[in-house]
């Protein structure tokens, strides 16, 4: 779900992409979501830091800020958790000139 000055908007059967770059650091892939003119495209968020152990991790409120191919700033927060074989995953996002941002949860089990 992704909310906007309260409005939601659903979106599913998309795919985040997880992958460890050490024991404690994972790079981040959020797929591309919405619709034009207004889609969200793929952003990708390194270095963000995991703690906890058996089964159970916290990633770090970590934040990324960069443009996207068609010159649009996206800048942002993104945290999240592990737990019982759920992924789920929270932004705070401000894209291209929205005065507003972007807040957003994901949750997903692991594949």
């Amino acid at each position: 779900t992704c909310s906007v000055m309260g409005n939601e908007s659903v979106f599913e059967d998309l795919t985040f992409n997880v992958n460890a770059t050490d024991d404690a650091t994972v790079d981040i892939t959020l797929p591309s979501f919405g619709n034009p003119p207004m889609q969200v495209p793929q952003i990708n968020v390194s270095d963000v830091k995991v703690s906890g152990s058996d089964g159970t991790y916290t990633l770090a409120t970590t934040e990324f800020s960069g443009t996207t191919d068609s010159g649009r700033a996206v800048s942002g927060t993104i945290e999240g958790s592990y737990a019982d074989e759920v992924l789920t995953i929270r932004f705070n996002l401000q894209y291209g000139a929205m005065p507003m941002p972007m807040i957003c949860t994901f949750s997903a089990p692991k594949n």
